[in-house]
């Protein structure tokens, strides 16, 4: 008596639901993975906005307690907010009126909401995303100064080459997720096809 192994005929519609099966825990670990790798960088991009004013502020706020003037702490070319990617510095007093900025909106200095202002009085420093217009947004360091404290310094920088970057970030990211969704859907389709069960049929 000989065996013999007939080819594999499997109905489309079981090996579909096989294949879906086995591709669900896989597609939900690529999402995930995708999903985390993409928060991780992009918090890591925003985090870098903020260099280097983060040092620069507290710098500010050191000499101004000391009793620098504003003018001398807040001096150098005037920064146009809405197309340079230099660091400006602001300072204000206790009431948030400004003493001194070397950064301008449409020809006038800008100042953060009074919110922030009053936070960093209590959270120094107090970083933020600041959108003095609705197409101008800045990674801002907010500091107090002063003994007793009379007032804040602001030192800001355009997001603009950060937002390109998380836009770069995403494309890879989602270019690797749908990769991974397919590379998953061939390997399941392929599994579920090796693992359908033959039909065994004896010939003598």
């Amino acid at each position: 008596m000989v065996a013999t192994v007939e080819p594999r005929v499997v109905p489309a519609r079981a090996l579909l639901r096989w294949a879906v099966g086995l591709s669900l825990p896989a597609a939900v670990a690529v999402s995930v993975a995708a999903g985390a790798g993409y928060g991780v960088g992009q918090n890591l991009l925003r985090s870098g906005g903020n260099e280097p004013q983060f040092q620069i502020a507290q710098d500010a706020a050191a000499e101004l307690t000391a009793g620098a003037d504003p003018a001398a702490v807040a001096s150098g070319p005037q920064v146009d907010l809405a197309t340079s990617l230099a660091v400006e510095v602001t300072v204000l007093d206790d009431d948030g009126a400004v003493l001194a900025s070397t950064g301008r909106l449409d020809g006038a200095p800008v100042r953060p909401p009074s919110g922030a202002l009053d936070a960093a009085r209590t959270h120094e420093p107090n970083v933020v995303t600041w959108q003095p217009r609705h197409d101008v947004r800045l990674a801002a360091v907010i500091a107090a100064y002063g003994s007793p404290r009379t007032g804040t310094v602001v030192v800001a920088r355009s997001l603009r080459v950060v937002e390109e970057q998380e836009s770069r970030l995403l494309a890879l990211v989602a270019l690797g997720w749908v990769g991974g969704l397919v590379a998953t859907g061939v390997a399941s389709v392929a599994g579920a096809w090796l693992l359908a069960p033959r039909r065994r049929s004896e010939a003598w």
